[in-house]
């Protein structure tokens, strides 16, 4: 006795969408891949970022988070009064040493004191912060910047070669982590 196949009813999707499954493992339709989604430090996909600040050091430029697209950019929210952030003033420093003569990487600060015009340009002097630091805006000054709200200072944000926010640190960042997270940027640039 022959018993009859069952046949289930034609979904012409579920046809579409095996045809997209088994077409490239079968040698059949391929096509370039698509790069792999950059995620943010909330899972989701990354987002370019872009801001404009006063410089500190009253060159009188803006200074422009675009300006840095091609490499790497650690993104640094610091008070003059912030203990801490001295710490990561060494490390930064070190950092910008480092990645110097390569120049792939670039440290962008942004000062959130009140009174930043009169305090920043002595303050950075003794210092001796090695790279350009921004005046924060009314926004910033408030907790609000293009990568969320600040929660503690220092607070540090990682910004890939495309000008995406990937990665986010609320508080000091041993030198250790910061240096292979950076790496792991720096290797993924086109």
């Amino acid at each position: 006795m022959h018993t009859p196949a069952v046949v289930a009813p034609r979904n012409p999707l579920l046809g579409v969408a095996l045809a997209a499954l088994v077409a490239p493992a079968c040698g059949g339709v391929r096509g370039t891949s698509a790069p792999p989604v950059v995620t943010g430090p909330d899972g989701k996909p990354a987002e370019t970022v872009d801001f404009e600040l006063a410089d500190a050091r009253g060159g009188g430029q803006a200074l422009r988070l675009s300006d840095f697209r091609g490499r790497p950019v650690i993104v640094h929210y610091f008070t003059t009064w912030c203990a801490p952030c001295e710490a990561e003033f060494q490390n930064l420093n070190r950092l910008v040493d480092l990645h110097r003569e390569k120049n792939d990487l670039a440290v962008l600060g942004v000062a959130l004191d009140l009174d930043g015009r009169k305090l920043l340009p002595m303050f950075l002097e003794v210092r001796g912060l090695a790279y350009p630091v921004g005046l924060a805006d009314e926004r910033m000054l408030h907790g609000e910047t293009p990568f969320g709200p600040v929660r503690a200072i220092p607070a540090t944000f990682l910004v890939d070669a495309d000008g995406r926010h990937v990665e986010t640190f609320q508080g000091v960042v041993p030198f250790a982590h910061l240096q292979s997270r950076l790496d792991a940027l720096i290797a993924a640039r086109p």
